[in-house]
């Protein structure tokens, strides 16, 4: 307990002595948790709300990524993720997952052509094939019918080059 004291002379060589408790320090205590409960509650505030915001910021950011990926699984190659005004470690996100896009788009498209050449260079000789077994057939003189056999092997061997260099370029 503190107490304030008050001294006097009262005459004759005594002293008068007065105390009372001293509340007052209770009351500055008081009001500094009371400040500082208040204080925490603000900062506590401030960071929900800047946590929601960012949270808002990153979860708008991240979607348009989403949507991109989304896009793309549907067949579309062309769609890409926005890329912001600057640049920060989202921007520097959507930049690089934009690239790689470009990069899986040229691939698929040389792969697409390359394909389409292969398949191209496949069906002729196999066309050929085809006609040489059918001539063989219809012929009756044993020369012709080896001949046309001839061509059908060499058109079936040229189809073979052809479809393992197709296996060679899905491996």
């Amino acid at each position: 307990t503190h107490l304030r004291v008050v001294a006097g002379d009262v005459g004759d060589g005594h002293r008068l002595f007065i105390a009372e408790r001293d509340t007052g320090h209770y009351e500055v205590a008081g009001s500094i948790v009371k400040a500082g409960v208040a204080a925490m509650l603000v900062v506590l505030a401030a960071g929900v709300l800047v946590g929601v915001r960012f949270n808002g910021y990153v979860l708008a950011r991240l979607s348009g990524i989403a949507e991109a990926a989304q896009r793309i699984m549907r067949g579309q190659m062309q769609a890409r993720a926005p890329e912001p005004q600057r640049l920060d470690a989202l921007g520097s996100l959507a930049s690089v997952f934009n690239e790689m896009l470009d990069q899986n788009e040229a691939l698929v498209t040389g792969m697409r052509t390359a394909t389409e050449s292969l398949a191209h260079d496949l069906r002729t000789p196999l066309m050929r094939l085809q006609r040489s077994i059918s001539a063989a057939r219809e012929v009756g003189d044993p020369a012709q019918r080896d001949e046309f056999l001839g061509i059908a092997e060499a058109e079936a061997a040229h189809a073979l080059r052809t479809f393992s260099a197709l296996i060679d370029l899905a491996r």
